[in-house]
């Protein structure tokens, strides 16, 4: 079966074949799907990372061969760049958006190498190295985009899903998906620790949003768009940041998936 790789900054997964469809999910410049189907200018995929299905538009594509499936799709799975958006550019003055998650090979700074062609740089960089909170701060003001898994759009379990890519850890797309990654040890705020997942659901059955915890009760996630709130009620008055109430009132699980750097200390 036929691989691809993405060549653009983000890929749109729709549920049809149509411009029109929903976007469902969305992929990041470097990372591969299986392809399902053939349709004209459409191809059906199985994300490599985590088996989501939709549509993608072929002028987002580029097939890879035999033995570029074999490295780059292994490779994919576990190299994900940690730096804010930033531009590179080709030979043919080509410029490439490179979000926060995609997946890149760069064998010597500022060189990026994908089986498509080969970029540089345009901009200096900070080091790779950065703590779990530090970078989901990257994603403060992005704005809310259903299916979005990028800073120029982002939902909840898609701004989860991608920073726990970039520390290596793969969990599933969904919020009501992730949910089951591990099984939550609580239910209660005070039960938390900094980078663990928080879980809500408001009907009392099914999971709808999910955010990360950063410690003081606060709550970074993706919601109109990325920013902090409070979910702690005895802060309400204290805390610089508001208090969420609806949310603090319909925590459904609190999940811890395994030892990361939390912070730079």
């Amino acid at each position: 079966m036929a691989h691809i790789i993405i060549k653009t900054a983000t890929a749109p997964l729709r549920s049809a074949d149509s411009e029109s469809s929903e976007m469902v999910s969305q992929l990041l410049l470097g990372e591969t799907a299986e392809v399902l189907e053939t349709k004209e200018r459409w191809v059906r995929v199985r994300c490599s990372h985590d088996k989501y299905e939709g549509w993608l538009s072929i002028t987002q594509i580029h097939e890879l061969t035999e033995q570029e499936v074999t490295g780059w799709v292994a490779y994919g799975l576990s190299s994900r760049s940690t730096n804010r958006l930033f531009k590179a550019v080709n030979s043919r003055g080509d410029v490439l958006l490179v979000p926060f998650g995609s997946v890149i090979h760069e064998p010597e700074p500022g060189l990026l190498k994908f089986p498509f062609g080969e970029f540089i740089a345009t901009e200096q960089r900070a080091p790779e190295k950065r703590s779990f909170l530090e970078m989901a701060r990257f994603f403060s003001g992005a704005p809310y985009l259903w299916g979005g898994r990028s800073e120029l759009g982002i939902d909840c379990s898609g701004f989860v899903q991608v920073l726990y890519q970039a520390m290596g850890v793969q969990i599933p797309r969904d919020a009501s998906q992730q949910i089951h990654a591990k099984e939550c040890h609580s239910i209660k705020l005070e039960d938390a620790e900094p980078g663990d997942l928080i879980y809500f659901s408001f009907d009392g059955k099914n999971v709808v949003h999910v955010g990360i915890y950063i410690g003081d009760g606060l709550l970074i996630h993706a919601s109109g768009d990325v920013h902090i709130d409070n979910l702690d009620a005895s802060k309400r008055k204290t805390s610089p940041f508001a208090f969420n109430e609806r949310l603090s009132k319909h925590i459904c699980g609190v999940q811890r998936l395994g030892a990361l750097q939390i912070t730079n200390d």
